[in-house]
Order: structure tokens, then C-alpha cells, then sequence
């Protein structure tokens, strides 16, 4: 499931890789492959191949469903 303008991990490691260069913070975003609940990942500038969705526990494979990033100052 591809939602959100979610991107290839190629991309938004680009991205990120962008943003970082700015000084500011990036939090890896996914949908949750089970119950379609978008996540955030509380650790900034890390990113993960799975997660676990915090409102059902099912988890998802990011790398094969896409993923955005959000930044902060």
C-alpha cells in the first residue's frame, strides 16, 4: 500500500540526506501495511526497514511500501 505521497527508501534517503544538510531533524513516516494508520518513528534521522504499527501492532515493511520523511528545526 503506497499512500501519502510515500516514496521509494532511495528517495527519501535523498531527501533526508538534504534536509540533514541543513541542520534541521527528519522522522521517517509510514502507513501501516494492517490497519492503514499513519505512523511517525520518534527517532530523528534513523530509518527502518519494518516497524510496528502503534495502533494495532501489525507490522509493516516500509522499504516495500514506501515511506516520507518530516522535517524539523
Amino acid at each position: 500500500m503506497t499512500n501519502h505521497d510515500d516514496r521509494s527508501i532511495e528517495e527519501v534517503l535523498d531527501l533526508a540526506n538534504q534536509i540533514t544538510k541543513t541542520g534541521a531533524k527528519v522522522y521517517q513516516k509510514f502507513t501501516c501495511s494492517t490497519c492503514g494508520s499513519r505512523q511517525t518513528i520518534d527517532q530523528p534521522n534513523t530509518f527502518f526497514a519494518e516497524a510496528t504499527c502503534e495502533e494495532c501492532g501489525g507490522v509493516t515493511q516500509i522499504k516495500a511500501c514506501g515511506m516520507m520523511v518530516v522535517q524539523t528545526f
